[in-house]
């Protein structure tokens, strides 16, 4: 992630939580997605988007990172291979720039599997940063298991 020293980071909020994902791992920012959900999904799996034509699953993070949104007002699309696949997020704000030495570990951050990297300080307020490769990894999986694929098609 910081290639060269240094990465931009866009950050979202979920509830009173500040996070950070690679800008580069971004494709797509989507104001307030509509869903339909998807019967006997994992609860990772908030439903199925339309995203230029393309139904594409949405995933909550509620679960994963422990935080409770109080709306969901947008959406972050990542690609993984020749899928797409978004991640529903309270508001988005900016981006940052961050060097090798301001990311600093968290308490259980780090640990293998874990999406957390560690924390950086913007102003008065910390910014959990997520392993965007991981994050996809880990919410893709539960849908695939389920037999349901990005495109809306079941999987068998």
């Amino acid at each position: 992630m910081l290639r060269d020293g240094a990465s931009r980071l866009l950050v979202f909020r979920l509830g009173t939580e500040l996070f950070g994902v690679d800008l580069a791992a971004v494709e797509q920012v989507v104001d307030a997605p509509e869903s339909k959900p998807i019967p006997d999904s994992p609860p990772s799996v908030r439903g199925l988007t339309s995203l230029q034509a393309e139904l594409v699953t949405l995933y909550d993070l509620q679960h994963l990172l422990n935080v409770r949104p109080r709306a969901i007002h947008a959406a972050l699309v990542f690609r993984r291979g020749d899928r797409r696949l978004a991640v529903a997020v309270e508001d988005v704000f900016d981006t940052m720039t961050i060097e090798e030495g301001m990311l600093r570990k968290a308490p259980g951050a780090g640990v293998q599997g874990d999406v957390l990297i560690g924390v950086v300080r913007r102003g008065r307020h910390l910014v959990g940063v997520l392993d965007p490769i991981l994050l996809i990894d880990t919410l893709a999986g539960p849908a695939e298991v389920a037999g349901v694929t990005a495109n809306g098609r079941n999987g068998t």
